[in-house]
């Protein structure tokens, strides 16, 4: 109940509304007890979600969820504080929501990031509340407890460090050297588009040299080079014979 408190919410009106909640639903009266209690002392995984330059595609992905869908995970699994796309406030309400998650969370919240980041020109091609994607990257990861990179323009910098690559687009782990990155690649990252393959997993960094691959581009070569080493069966000539009638 600690941050009800902070918000003016007294435990009583907290009950109350649980309650009410609860006999709307025909549920008895200690069921909103309950309900208080565990909305209380839950303690779900802050979630800070950031997007640069990206097509907000994993997002889309994120929406059409189904094992657990999106409200499950976003109200019962985790707690989403900052997300510009999903998220109720806007503009300096937005702001001042990542801010306050930061500060309540250091150390605990789990940074997910959308989209790669322009380095060219310090950063000036994508710009957020004020501040770019390069500074605000900086910023948040230093409090986060994982920072996961979502998609292929968060992994390695995916479509906008195509060449010529105006604005040096690159992926998390080129501006994040300090700590593990978790790469999920793919454009859209969807669990559909993973596969198991010997070697390295998924989440592990392109080699030196090689630019990336996505998991299904992964899984149709493995297709091919297996369906490949089955024997065929030799041609067969169409017969030439004709029947007497």
């Amino acid at each position: 109940m600690t941050e009800l408190h902070v918000n003016g919410v007294l435990r009583r009106d907290f009950l109350k509304v649980a309650t009410l909640a609860a006999g709307a639903v025909g549920l008895p009266a200690w069921a909103g007890e309950k309900m208080a209690e565990k909305a209380a002392s839950s303690a779900k995984p802050p979630v800070i979600w950031l997007h640069f330059q990206e097509c907000t595609g994993c997002s889309e992905s994120l929406l059409r969820t189904s094992a657990p869908d999106v409200a499950e995970l976003i109200l019962g699994l985790i707690s989403l504080d900052y997300h510009e796309t999903l998220m109720v406030p806007s503009g300096y309400q937005a702001e001042k929501s990542l801010e306050q998650s930061m500060e309540r969370n250091a150390g605990k919240y789990v940074l997910v990031v959308e989209g790669a980041i322009p380095t060219k020109e310090d950063g000036i091609y994508c710009r957020v509340g004020g501040k770019t994607a390069l500074e605000q990257l900086k910023t948040v990861s230093r409090k986060a407890a994982a920072v996961v990179s979502i998609g292929s323009c968060a992994s390695w910098g995916g479509i906008p460090s195509a060449d010529p690559n105006p604005t040096g687009a690159v992926g998390v782990d080129k501006i994040i050297t300090d700590r593990p990155v978790v790469n999920l690649p793919g454009c859209p990252a969807t669990t559909s588009s993973r596969c198991r393959a010997p070697g390295p997993s998924a989440s592990a960094r392109p080699a030196s040299g090689a630019r990336s691959r996505s998991s299904a581009s992964a899984c149709r070569s493995t297709t091919r080079s297996t369906s490949s080493a089955r024997p065929r069966p030799a041609p067969t000539r169409p017969s030439t014979r004709t029947t007497a009638s």
